[in-house]
């Protein structure tokens, strides 16, 4: 009915439990396959444990995602004492996938949801890069937040909060699809489909369609586009 009625516009929905829509949002063949033979065979009517399929195909693909940076709700963060610098990344922790290049310089953008734990004075890390203290707050007749800060050297100090970055000078517009509980009790839920704007580094343009990478501190996700993830599962 929820097809009929151009509710949903094809069996490829992230909502939905078919094996078209779970592709699409980044489960892998062989975690399926070991999802399936886990449950065994019963007479009873079971509601299969999502988290499981997300167990096997967290295993599977975890060594083989690139680590990118996606913020959402941007808010925009100045470093008064930096200067433009090409910074090395590593694409994962641990496994053998190579490395990038990102160019930044005094501007960046963290979410909203870091900001807001922010207050003058605090000092923490921006991954991969250095260490800043927040100067100033600024906050906008439209509520629009911006923070000054300055860097306070690179030594990882312990215990000292890290958030992710993206560089205003290498941000792209992006967005992420996640898919919430389609149905609440026997009422479909119009809220099911949630839509993460923001902004993302821009090597992940670089990268093609159907390729399964982690956005730090977000989750993974499975490229739909140039521009749009499918959220899989943290």
């Amino acid at each position: 009915p929820l097809l009929e009625k151009g509710i949903i516009k094809s069996w490829s929905d992230p909502r939905l439990p078919t094996l078209v829509a779970m592709k699409r949002r980044g489960f892998v063949h062989e975690a399926i396959k070991k999802f399936v033979l886990s449950l065994g065979l019963t007479l009873a009517e079971t509601k299969p444990p999502i988290e499981a399929l997300e167990a096997f195909n967290r295993k599977i693909i975890d060594p083989t995602c690139m680590r990118l940076s996606f913020v959402r709700e941007p808010v925009e963060l100045h470093i008064q004492n930096a200067s433009q610098k090409e910074v090395v990344v590593k694409n994962h922790p641990s496994a053998d996938l190579g490395i990038r290049k990102v160019s930044v310089s005094d501007s960046f953008y963290i979410t909203r949801e870091d900001a807001a734990k922010l207050n003058t004075g605090d000092e923490i890390r921006l991954m991969d890069l250095y260490n800043i203290q927040i100067t100033k707050i600024i906050t906008s007749e439209n509520h629009k937040q911006i923070l000054i800060a300055h860097s306070t050297g690179e030594d990882i100090k312990q215990n000292m909060p890290k958030i992710h970055w993206v560089a205003k000078n290498d941000a792209i517009p992006y967005k992420v699809i996640m898919a919430r509980e389609l149905y609440i009790g026997e009422q479909y839920n119009a809220n099911s489909l949630e839509i993460f704007e923001g902004f993302a580094e821009s090597f992940v343009s670089t990268l093609k369609p159907d390729t399964r990478i982690q956005f730090v501190r977000f989750g993974f996700c499975r490229l739909d586009n140039g521009s749009t993830a499918i959220f899989t599962h943290r």
